[in-house]
């Protein structure tokens, strides 16, 4: 008896012992999986967990304030974020009322964080200036424009580009009586990004064809063949399953696909030679919906039985090749100006970069053979630049909770997908609320569940 006793507690001290060690070690993959914030924000890597808990803070700060600011809109113009700084920065026209928000109540725990600054133009200005240049963009039809607000520069940020000048004559003209609010960022014509070959690569790997259980991670590459020409044409976003069908799919880019719906799409993880052959590929699945004008999506049906759906991403540090999606930003969190955002796509790997617009207006070409442009709403611009490639790819951040379960523990947040490559250094994000929002799918859209940990533990997928 005294044998078995012991046994016993020898098994719950070596279950104990496991359980903390696998803990230890998830958490050790968890911290690794920072070293691109790291090298965004040029610290240590065990100083970026301290960034990320300051970037909490503020980006709960700004949610407070706004409201409170837009009380007083022709009085303040905005505001923004600093990490690094640990500040948030008001611009202010009425210094008389800065007192006003410093005394209020609700921001009593973050009233040191406020940094007031002078400021030329209000948001009432800047929001009016705003929606008229809206109405001008819908009469001029100007091309490959991106506008929105800027609390960092305190004016109305376009940026463009001299070879669409010819198209854009009218929309320019028309701009005139509002140049005092804009800020004309002309962005280069010359800093294009060429698709990386693996196929020399030292850690390239013959690929075979295997009928195994695969997985589609976020931010690998997505196949299509064109007049017979395999290429990668886009990343993945993220997985999700209808609640109803319980029909499988990819979430990325319309604007990387081209025209025809059920085309087949093809698995390309990685580091890994494009097979010139399609019998050579993985067939995950086919087109079913693109959607390319008001917001910027494509869902890609699952008829392969050899893939199955998971909440993991690509990751671009070598000791940890995958990290889990723990949640998505369905429009629960606002993300402020200066919020650091990541990208996952196939060229790319992992960027990370600063948000410098909020709920912009985007003009493009269309990839649309029957139309010239197309025009999206309420996108983010991030200082992130991308490849072509890249377009579809998961859009995320880095949050570390204050409380809870998961106090203290980095957790991957997806906020959207890449939806195109801006010219120099920029990035036009489409949130995930624009997707879910947008009236003729958001039907659909209700019935679909977003592939996080949380969903993929209920479903056992």
């Amino acid at each position: 008896m005294i044998i078995i006793h012991y046994l016993v507690k020898l098994l719950l001290f070596s279950l104990i012992f496991m359980s903390q060690n696998y803990l230890t070690v998830q958490q050790s993959r968890r911290i690794l999986s920072l070293k691109p914030l790291a090298e965004y924000w040029n610290v240590p890597l065990n100083d970026v967990p301290k960034l990320l808990i300051i970037e909490r803070i503020l980006s709960n700060t700004t949610r407070i304030l706004t409201p409170l600011l837009h009380q007083y809109n022709e009085s303040f113009g905005g505001s923004y974020i600093d990490v690094k700084k640990n500040l948030v920065f008001i611009n202010t026209i009425d210094f008389s009322k800065e007192q006003i928000i410093r005394s209020s109540p609700i921001l009593k725990n973050f009233e040191n964080l406020l940094k007031f600054i002078p400021a030329n133009y209000s948001t009432h200005q800047l929001e009016s200036s705003f929606n008229s240049l809206g109405e001008l963009i819908n009469r001029t039809d100007p091309v490959n424009i991106i506008m929105g607000i800027s609390s960092f520069y305190n004016r109305i940020v376009i940026d463009l580009n001299h070879s669409d000048d010819k198209e854009n004559e009218a929309f320019l003209n028309a701009t005139v009586p509002f140049e005092q609010f804009i800020f004309m960022n002309y962005l280069s014509d010359n800093n294009s990004l060429s698709l990386r070959s693996t196929s020399d690569s030292p850690i390239s790997r013959p690929h075979t064809k295997r009928f195994l259980e695969r997985y589609f991670l976020a931010g690998e590459g997505l196949v299509t063949s064109d007049n017979g020409q395999l290429a990668v044409r886009c990343s993945a976003g993220f997985s999700a399953i209808d609640n109803t069908t319980y029909q499988k799919y990819l979430i990325t880019s319309a604007r990387c696909l081209l025209n025809e719906s059920n085309r087949a799409i093809y698995h390309a993880p990685w580091e890994q030679p494009l097979q010139l052959n399609e019998t050579e590929l993985d067939h995950f699945g086919n087109i079913v919906l693109l959607q390319r004008t008001s917001a910027d999506f494509a869902l890609i049906e699952k008829f392969s039985n050899n893939f199955k759906l998971t909440p993991m991403m690509r990751s671009s540090v070598e000791q940890v090749q995958q990290v889990i999606i723990d949640k998505f930003n369905n429009g629960g969190f606002e993300i402020p100006e200066g919020h650091l955002l990541c990208i996952c796509g196939y060229q790319s790997h992992i960027k990370c970069g600063p948000v410098t617009l909020r709920g912009a207006e985007v003009t493009l070409k269309s990839v649309r053979v029957d139309k010239q442009k197309d025009h999206y709403y309420n996108m983010l611009k991030a200082n992130i630049i991308v490849s072509n490639v890249d377009v579809g790819g998961t859009v995320y951040s880095i949050e570390i909770p204050g409380d809870g379960p998961n106090e203290g523990v980095p957790l991957v947040v997806v906020h959207g997908i890449v939806s195109a490559k801006l010219r120099r250094g920029g990035t036009a994000i489409q949130p995930l609320s624009g997707m879910t929002s947008f009236s003729p799918t958001s039907d659909m859209f209700a019935r679909l569940r977003f592939i996080d940990l949380g969903i993929f533990r209920q479903l056992q997928l």
